[in-house]
């Protein structure tokens, strides 16, 4: 096994039953950043969302999309994501992994663009030095890439090192506006019949490491996908009694069974028996707008 994905996989996640896959995936999700960055896409594009917690500050789960918004959004008519697919399978090749870059269609127009990256399981899992057997030889393992394409302003940029296998820098919103993109999707987020529980489980995390919240960029946010109107102001307060009202509509049974294949950790899948919508009307009331966005 090359040394720098040694290094990788002993720094991957615990061993848990059901999540050895989740493992070669979290692999396999930064060289797909390594191979991004080689091809020069982070001068224009920013990585955010929850893998972007977890790899560049820890967040506790696993996760499954690669996120990014594109800056400034005046590339978007002009943006080709499958430019990029050379050198992402070139870099995954140099590791040892056969992966291809495949764009996702799209059904109707939208400033999503979408690819997988994928590759037999089988295979692959030969690179990280592990021989599995499979009842199914056919079984691919997929790193989903979206980026949008039309990402309001707002949103402050950092730059941030990943260390493995190799250090690179990449660029990505700052935890202030991550949190605002975090809340804005729990607002605007509909999905028939299901909640998307690690939306929450993300938000704990923010809450426990006291993150303000870029206000600024929450509002840019909520009045591109038509949540507020345009002209708009919107305040801390008021933001707290749109998510409040959210939450009592929150059904958390659902929430519960969307996040529990993500927590790899025993003791936090037990805390997801406290989830109700008084228990995050609690962490709500804490928020607190970063300096300078309200």
């Amino acid at each position: 096994m090359n040394k720098a994905i040694e290094k990788l996989v002993n720094a991957s996640r615990p061993e848990h039953p059901g999540f050895r896959d989740q493992r070669l995936r979290e692999v396999l999700q930064v060289l797909v950043l390594l191979g991004l960055k080689r091809a020069g896409f982070f001068s224009y594009a920013s990585f955010y969302g929850g893998t972007a917690l977890r790899v560049l500050h820890g967040l506790d789960r696993f996760s499954e999309d690669l996120d990014f918004c594109l800056h400034p959004t005046e590339l978007k008519d002009v943006f080709d994501l499958g430019s990029y697919a050379p050198v992402i399978e070139e870099t995954l090749a140099s590791f040892g992994f056969q992966m291809r870059m495949e764009m996702k269609q799209k059904a109707r127009p939208t400033p999503i663009e979408s690819a997988f990256v994928k590759g037999g399981t089988y295979v692959n899992y030969l690179a990280i030095g592990e021989v599995r057997s499979s009842s199914n030889p056919a079984q691919l393992t997929k790193i989903k890439i979206e980026v949008d394409t039309a990402n309001p302003e707002g949103g402050i940029k950092e730059l941030a090192l990943v260390a493995e296998p190799e250090p690179f820098m990449v660029q990505t919103l700052d935890r202030s506006s991550l949190f605002a993109g975090k809340l804005h999707a729990i607002m605007a987020r509909e999905m028939a019949g299901r909640v998307k529980g690690r939306d929450f489980y993300d938000f704990i995390h923010f809450v426990g490491q006291k993150t303000p919240v870029n206000l600024a960029y929450l509002q840019a946010k909520m009045v591109d996908s038509g949540h507020l109107a345009p002209s708009s102001s919107l305040s801390m307060s008021e933001f707290q009694s749109m998510l409040l009202k959210k939450l009592d509509a929150t059904d958390f049974n659902l929430a519960i069974q969307d996040v529990l294949p993500f927590i790899y950790s025993d003791q936090k899948r037990t805390d997801t028996r406290n989830w109700n919508a008084e228990f995050f009307k609690a962490m709500t009331r804490t928020l607190m707008p970063a300096q300078g966005t309200e």
